[in-house]
């Protein structure tokens, strides 16, 4: 289940990251507009089809904060209430995707595209004042000499 989530939260972030900061286009990628693509014989995710179109993303921070309390918070509950997986190691998944993809486009483009973003990753509470399940999770470690 883990490894399928990978798949899944993969295709959630990376793209829609780099459309949302970099173009300024928002994905519609809201759970119930949604059908999933999964390989025939692996079963792992592959596609989403939406059904909707693509927007301006005006405010990029806020709209990846509808996807993750629209779209990652109830397929995170879903999974952990029928597969026996902790929500932690899910949100886990998700933290690491977007901690990735965001220090890339802040490597790549503007540190400032991305400032917003990273806050959400880097903050105890989301923009809406809930506790952020991803606070925590993403720690820079300082490499160490072992001379």
């Amino acid at each position: 289940v883990s490894m399928w989530t990978l798949y899944y939260f993969s295709m959630l972030t990376i793209a829609p990251s780099v459309h949302m900061f970099v173009h300024h286009i928002g994905l519609p990628l809201e759970i119930d507009g949604l059908s999933l693509v999964c390989n025939e014989h692996t079963g792992e995710p592959e596609a989403f089809v939406m059904s909707g179109r693509p927007d301006v993303a005006t405010d990029p921070t806020a709209k990846l904060h509808r996807l993750m309390r629209g779209h990652a918070e109830p397929i995170i509950a879903a999974i952990a209430a029928n597969a026996g997986v902790a929500p932690k190691l899910l949100w886990n998944n998700v933290a690491a995707y977007l901690s990735w993809i965001l220090k890339e486009v802040a490597h790549r483009h503007e540190p400032s595209l991305v400032e917003g973003g990273l806050a959400l990753l880097e903050e105890p509470a989301w923009p809406c004042g809930r506790r952020n399940p991803m606070f925590g999770m993403i720690r820079i470690a300082r490499q160490q000499c072992g001379l």
